[in-house]
């Protein structure tokens, strides 16, 4: 298969590399569709994100759509429409419990931040953990379900804002987030909307 690789600062190329085989517990996705995020952008032109080097070559992209190629277990049907949860949860920590998101050793799609690095989705095909298949409903265009994981950032901001109904907002950034936030603030009913830049 085909896959993007970003090797170092400014080094990516279009490779040739093996078809992933899943395990029983794993699911293949084809893939149709993955969006850029700022940390794809980071690794990019500077060969890292933050603290985290790219230090062997790294399939970026954890913004996707795509169907279901293999399945081992046969629990989804060949074909069926999906996007990801593009996490693995680390260890259960008692003090942070309810934050799954920040248990130690968990797994980001796109990321050089383990090692070896965890691939992203900028390939032909991609294997994931079966409890992170999310399928789409009937309707929703692969095109428009790449971008289910940024619209899940915007989501989570305003819950935890406490939400936005018959509220005032204000929206610091209008990238594609921001306009994200925004789209989904008017739809959760907020009264007014103000976007900076």
């Amino acid at each position: 298969m085909q896959a993007l690789r970003i090797h170092g600062k400014l080094d990516m190329r279009l490779e040739e590399v093996d078809t992933p085989e899943p395990t029983a517990d794993q699911i293949r996705v084809r893939i149709s569709y993955v969006g850029i995020c700022g940390s794809d952008l980071h690794y990019y032109f500077e060969g890292a994100n933050g603290p985290f080097v790219v230090e062997e070559p790294l399939i970026p992209g954890h913004e996707l759509s795509g169907v279901i190629d293999l399945d081992p277990q046969g629990e989804f049907p060949i074909g069926s429409k999906v996007t990801v949860h593009p996490a693995t949860f680390g260890k259960p920590s008692p003090e942070i419990i309810d934050s799954p998101n920040l248990w130690p050793q968990g797994k980001y799609l796109g990321s050089a931040s383990t090692h070896p690095h965890t691939q992203g989705a900028a390939s032909e095909f991609l294997i994931v953990e079966r409890s992170m298949i999310r399928m789409l409903p009937d309707g929703l265009s692969l095109e428009s379900a790449a971008l289910a994981e940024p619209l899940a950032v915007g989501l989570h901001a305003i819950n935890l804002a406490g939400g936005v109904t018959k509220k005032k907002i204000l929206i610091s950034g209008s990238g594609p987030i921001g306009i994200l936030v925004a789209s989904a603030a008017k739809v959760l009913g907020a009264t007014e909307i103000v976007c900076t830049d």
